[in-house]
């Protein structure tokens, strides 16, 4: 990154990815993602269709030395953000809104189907239950068979935020992104 930060112009005309190309040594389209990496920092500019030159920005920050890296912009913490529009966010959002439910009410209010997703929101409020945020009531609803046993009833306990808690398969215990808290469930399965 540094090495085509260097090589791009002060001011004037603007280089072309292939020029740049042939000053660095490097890909055309290492260069390209480099320039377009660059561009959204604010540090370059793209006046025509594959040109590239320095902004202000760019300009000042070459003056002052400033090293180009494409590595992360701030310290790793080693916890990640838990990823959006998952099923079980679906879930943790409609356990929510009706406070009590079973499998099968959760999967038709989250528009989800199958017998993969049932077991995936039976696990998943398997572990809910396991760290106290959910309670698996007593008292089992009506099954839809003659001889059904009914279906497991859920009632939400612990309602922490709108962010889903989620389960870490290699730590075996559960993060809860609301309250920034890591919950050891042992040896839950």
């Amino acid at each position: 990154m540094q090495l085509v930060f260097e090589h791009l112009p002060l001011y004037g005309d603007c280089k072309t990815v292939k020029t740049l190309s042939n000053e660095t040594g490097l890909w055309p389209k290492k260069v390209s993602d480099i320039c377009c990496r660059l561009q959204t920092h604010g540090f370059v500019t793209r006046p025509s269709l594959g040109c590239y030159k320095l902004t202000k920005a760019g300009v000042e920050a070459r003056d002052a030395g400033k090293q180009m890296t494409s590595g992360p912009n701030k310290p790793l913490t080693g916890q990640r953000k838990p990823p959006r529009n998952r099923q079980k966010l679906k879930v943790w959002k409609a356990l929510r809104m009706v406070r009590r439910a079973t499998v099968q009410e959760l999967m038709a209010t989250t528009g989800l189907s199958g017998e993969k997703a049932h077991h995936n929101v039976r696990q998943y409020l398997n572990h809910l239950s396991k760290a106290g945020y959910v309670q698996k009531l007593p008292r089992r609803s009506a099954g839809s068979h003659l001889t059904s046993n009914g279906f497991k009833v859920y009632f939400l306990l612990n309602d922490t935020g709108p962010d889903a808690p989620v389960y870490s398969v290699k730590y075996k215990r559960l993060y809860d992104p609301n309250l920034n808290t890591h919950i050891d469930l042992g040896d839950a399965n």
